[in-house]
């Protein structure tokens, strides 16, 4: 008697459909508990993407910032930390969005609300400074910067055009930039990453 082996099947032919959902049902996920509100999630391109967890750096990163910036922002302009921008079918949480002010009350921001947006990054610089970037740059966010907490630097993205931006600068610390969407103050470097 012989035995026959039967290799498994590794490639059944299914192919899986994937269920995307839009802004509003996102939305009404949170409403509804589905998503808890400590979840960092965002919704990219239709699907709930988990957002990388922050470490002790980022925490004090976006501790110190906030400090800085309401300075910066003074009585024309408001700043939002770590709350939702959608941005077309998407929604997403910057750590901190620089809005102007007299939006609309009955939605999330919207880019044309923006003029400024940053995100702080530990692990997730290449998704932010690669994928966010062109996003942002995609609704014309008129600038924004990446606090690139692995080399001590800033990237300062600008003038977006065609899906991306005509001008990106690396500012280590020690240097400082210009920002015309804080009109046009001198930002030192820095103070935008705090202490080491």
């Amino acid at each position: 008697m012989s035995t026959l082996m039967i290799e498994p099947e590794t490639d059944v032919g299914a192919e899986f459909q994937r269920r995307r959902f839009t802004v509003e049902e996102f939305q009404r996920m949170g409403e509804a508990g589905i998503l808890e509100p400590e979840e960092r999630v965002e919704l990219i391109d239709g699907e709930v993407v988990q957002m990388t967890p922050v470490g002790a750096r980022h925490n004090w990163s976006v501790i110190d910032l906030t400090e800085h910036l309401i300075r910066l922002t003074g009585d024309e302009l408001q700043l939002a930390v770590q709350c939702s921008l959608q941005v077309g079918s998407e929604q997403l949480s910057p750590d901190f969005a620089v809005l102007r002010r007299g939006g609309r009350r009955d939605r999330v921001p919207q880019p044309e609300d923006c003029v400024l947006l940053v995100e702080v990054a530990e692990s997730s610089v290449s998704f932010d400074s690669r994928f966010k970037a062109r996003k942002y740059a995609s609704v014309h966010i008129p600038e924004y910067w990446v606090l690139d907490l692995p080399k001590d630097r800033v990237l300062v993205y600008r003038r977006p055009e065609g899906g991306s931006y005509r001008d990106t600068m690396a500012h280590a610390r020690g240097a400082s930039f210009t920002s015309p969407a804080l009109g046009g103050r001198t930002i030192q470097v820095a103070d935008v990453l705090g202490a080491r």
